[in-house]
């Protein structure tokens, strides 16, 4: 039996199969953009962060990353043979356009672990959440991407309120024209100069038609009471 070991352990390394779980949701974005738009920033953007490009057919709107460590070797995972354990996570992306105008995005965020045979296996512990903040974070990124960056920095931090379908502001940036206009932490972005704010997309799309110095409003609420703010634009650091 001990020398049948040696033996088991050579066949693992050989033949590693490697495999992960996939958690799909249906999740299509479709963007006021056609496909030979939204194609370059995509790689572009997945490239600037740091995200290596495995497989892509424009023609069929398809991409892939390649696998990228989210965690250190020797971190908190542990495996039997108490040698470190690697969770990694890739994406895989489809386009696929609606008309000449516009293209729906689909987005599957792949985690796994890497044990110390080199095989990827299904990481059982991972939620649906780390899914959904995964393909928010993509979208939201590629959004900006398209819209094109902001001249202004606002010195607010916001939070994405599902159930509200809102903005909750988070932090109040020291220093900022937004501390100096006392706005709280805690409200809730109803409005920026006019436009409804209900999303990230609407907040950048508010701040892209303005410039620095300009002084914008921001109404805001807490509870039943609304405000509105008078808030000199910053230009961006």
């Amino acid at each position: 039996m001990k020398k049948m070991i040696p033996i088991i352990l050579c066949c693992l390394l050989i033949f590693n199969v490697s495999y992960a779980e996939e958690l799909i949701y249906n999740n299509p974005h479709v963007f006021p953009y056609s496909k030979n738009e939204l194609w370059p920033k995509t790689i572009l953007m997945l490239q600037s962060g740091g995200w290596i490009i495995r497989e892509m057919d424009k023609e069929n709107g398809f991409i892939t990353t390649d696998w990228r460590v989210w965690g250190d070797l020797f971190g908190k995972h542990f495996s039997q043979f108490m040698i470190g354990e690697t969770t990694l996570m890739k994406y895989t992306i489809s386009m696929i356009p609606v008309d000449e105008k516009s293209t729906s995005v689909q987005v599957k965020f792949i985690i796994g672990t890497q044990n110390q045979f080199g095989r990827i296996e299904t990481l059982s512990y991972a939620q649906g959440d780390n899914q959904r903040k995964a393909e928010q974070e993509f979208f939201t990124t590629l959004d900006t991407e398209m819209l094109g960056q902001s001249k202004i920095w606002i010195g607010l931090g916001f939070k994405y309120i599902k159930k509200k379908d809102r903005l909750k502001i988070v932090k109040i940036f020291p220093k900022s024209s937004a501390k100096k206009a006392k706005i709280r932490s805690g409200s809730i972005l109803l409005d920026i100069n006019g436009h409804n704010i209900t999303n990230m997309k609407d907040l950048q799309k508010a701040i892209l038609e303005i410039n620095p110095g300009d002084t914008f409003t921001v109404t805001v609420s807490k509870g039943k009471k609304i405000k509105t703010f008078d808030v000199i634009a910053e230009a961006r650091k």
